[in-house]
């Protein structure tokens, strides 16, 4: 099809409006960046300044100091291990069990699934009290694994995997089976190769819903060696009281891990929600 002048014209009138939204969305970010970099009593002075006259980095070294009240570090480490773990654990236990809703037939699978959908529908909300209490007789409360069980149980990510499974050809399944493949090895030798797009999906989403997550850090670990960055968050304005380039420090370092994973997984992520969504690239 000839493409018109009128095509053109849209197209870059979209790209106009796409920049100014970009530059509108980076301004924050930006000022966050630069404020980290401003000495605490420029900012309180001056307010308001994009672009700092004096570029210091005792905001960042303030912050690693403070190992007591505020364990930026730790919190840093913590945050690392229960998001990584949490999106390892989670990709494992969602992908072999959507193989085995989709690729084995067993008495009651569709009943049983049925009935794992069902659950998507309670508010996770509700599960807070049931989930306190049962880590609380495990004696696992105020310990990093506490952090991470409640996110090895995604329907959601089961229901993706499962649906991605539909896209992938049969043939290979009976192929690998006729050659003497028992359902491990066909899992894991011919399966999991395919899966690799969707499950980038899920674990990103998973490492980011556990890098995110305030509510239940706060609930069941207590003390401040134990915080992850997020909950750790909630509690450092207190303790860098107007010290405003000094929070603008902690905040660019808990960003900082979000963005380097997004750089690294953005390939599979984009690939993975364009086949899981029916769109060819």
């Amino acid at each position: 099809m000839k493409k018109t002048k009128k095509y053109y014209f849209t197209q870059i009138i979209l790209i106009i409006i796409m920049a100014i939204i970009c530059f509108l969305w980076m301004i924050p970010l930006a000022y966050m960046i630069l404020s980290s970099l401003r000495p605490n009593s420029d900012i309180n002075l001056n307010g308001f300044v994009l672009f700092p006259k004096v570029i210091t980095f005792d905001n960042y070294v303030a912050v690693f100091k403070n190992t007591e009240s505020a364990p930026v570090g730790k919190w840093l480490f913590n945050s690392l291990v229960v998001s990584l773990s949490a999106a390892l654990l989670m990709v494992l236990i969602s992908s072999l069990s959507a193989f085995a809703y989709a690729r084995m037939r067993f008495k009651g699978s569709k009943l049983l699934f049925s009935f794992l959908l069902l659950t998507m529908m309670i508010p996770s909300v509700i599960s807070l009290i049931p989930n306190f209490l049962t880590i609380k007789r495990l004696h696992l409360n105020e310990t990093l694994v506490a952090l991470i069980l409640p996110f090895l149980g995604g329907v959601t990510n089961i229901f993706l995997i499962r649906q991605f499974l539909y896209g992938v050809p049969k043939e290979l399944d009976e192929a690998a089976l006729i050659d003497g493949a028992g359902y491990i090895k066909l899992f894991f030798r011919i399966i999991l190769p395919q899966m690799v797009p969707i499950l980038m999906v899920v674990g990103l989403n998973t490492f980011l819903a556990a890098w995110n997550d305030l509510l239940w850090p706060l609930i069941i670990n207590q003390e401040a060696s134990n915080r992850t960055m997020t909950s750790g968050l909630s509690v450092v304005q207190g303790i860098f009281d107007n010290k405003y380039g000094t929070l603008m420090a902690v905040t660019v370092i808990s960003a900082v891990p979000v963005l380097v994973v997004y750089l690294f997984v953005q390939k599979y992520l984009i690939r993975g929600i364009s086949l899981t969504s029916g769109m060819k690239e």
